[in-house]
């Protein structure tokens, strides 16, 4: 719990519940920021997580493997979908290494999450993502090998392919659009 009365002095002997109200309206992912003697006039901050717009959910994420090469070239993609909210996303890729790319679309498109949800995956765990996540103070956990339940994207994913299936059939749209139903999938389904 945090000291509102001895932050009054700081802010003009406002009344607590005003300083209370104001702790929980400000952003507050750096306790320490380090200032030298000059004062800079700038617009943005040196900091990548005050610049950016923050989610507030947990995001579940898995790669989605194709058995064909899509139009565009992509050979997979990468599933994404909010804990809180089921909001979900996709993103093309031409191998599961692209993995870094599209978390960065994800963050610059929908906001950065309050915590990652992968599996073990080599590219998800990698330095680089290591590096955005901590860029973005976004907290990451894994789930546990042979334990599917605990990342709500293998859930999510069953639906979407069983969307794309029922779309393959009923359309007859080559398997090669497999990218674009699954875009269509997710468009529906986000807005309904």
């Amino acid at each position: 719990a945090q000291d509102y009365d001895a932050l009054r002095p700081y802010l003009l002997n406002a009344p607590r519940e005003v300083i209370k109200h104001t702790m929980e309206a400000t952003t507050q992912y750096y306790h320490n920021v380090p200032q030298g003697q000059r004062i800079f006039d700038m617009r943005r901050s040196h900091f990548p997580a005050s610049n950016i717009f923050r989610r507030h959910e947990a995001v579940g994420t898995d790669t989605i493997p194709f058995n064909i090469v899509t139009w565009g070239g992509f050979r997979c993609c990468q599933f994404y979908v909010g804990r809180r909210s089921y909001y979900m996303s996709a993103h093309g890729m031409l191998t599961d290494g692209d993995f870094v790319g599209s978390l960065e679309d994800e963050i610059r498109y929908r906001g950065a999450m309050d915590l990652l949800i992968s599996d073990m995956a080599k590219a998800e765990i990698s330095a680089r993502v290591r590096a955005i996540l901590r860029a973005f103070q976004i907290k990451d956990w894994q789930s546990e090998p042979h334990h599917q339940n605990q990342n709500i994207a293998k859930r999510y994913i069953q639906e979407l392919k069983k969307y794309y299936n029922r779309i393959l059939t009923t359309s007859g749209a080559p398997p090669e659009t497999i990218l674009f139903i699954i875009s269509y999938a997710i468009f529906i389904h986000n807005r309904t």
